[in-house]
């Protein structure tokens, strides 16, 4: 997710996105790189999805540019990318935490454990924790001891 210099920042409740789609077309002289149309299309599925948002305004001369990114990167991000089900509370006997640092570990732990159940999928795992490396995201480990072998999910960590 790409991030933009502002000279001013908050964060808008996606219950209020409708006040933002229709602020975007009040500010008919104001610049919008993301495109206006993909801001209101973006707004609506924040609302939809239950996301909050960033707002961030840079003063550009004459007029102000506006930029709209998620406000809880790597949740949504997870969400986005087809990741769900690592957003989830599985139970476990017992967890660990992940870094980005620790990926290659888990990578190798991942095939090693050959007879080990990944109810998430061993390719989906992988995919997970290549994106956890790539933006730097922190996760959980988490292994329930069923017979005869163990199970893995693996987490955000929000």
């Amino acid at each position: 997710m790409k991030t933009f210099d502002a000279d001013e920042t908050w964060e808008t409740k996606a219950g209020d996105m409708d006040k933002e789609i229709k602020l975007i077309k009040e500010r008919k002289n104001d610049l919008f790189p993301q495109g206006r149309d993909n801001c209101k299309k973006f707004l609506r599925e924040c609302k939809e999805k239950g996301f909050d948002i960033k707002i961030k305004a840079k003063k550009t001369k004459p007029y102000w540019t506006w930029y709209y990114e998620v406000a809880q990167p790597a949740i949504v991000t997870m969400t986005l990318a087809g990741l769900p089900d690592f957003c989830k509370d599985h139970e476990s006997d017992q967890a660990w935490d992940g870094r980005p640092d620790s990926v290659e570990k888990e990578l190798g732990l991942v095939d090693k454990r050959k007879d080990d159940k990944y109810p998430q999928g061993r390719d989906e795992v992988k995919k997970f924790l290549g994106l956890c490396k790539e933006k730097g995201y922190n996760f959980k480990i988490k292994a329930k001891k069923t017979k005869p072998h163990w199970t893995w999910f693996f987490e955000v960590v929000a």
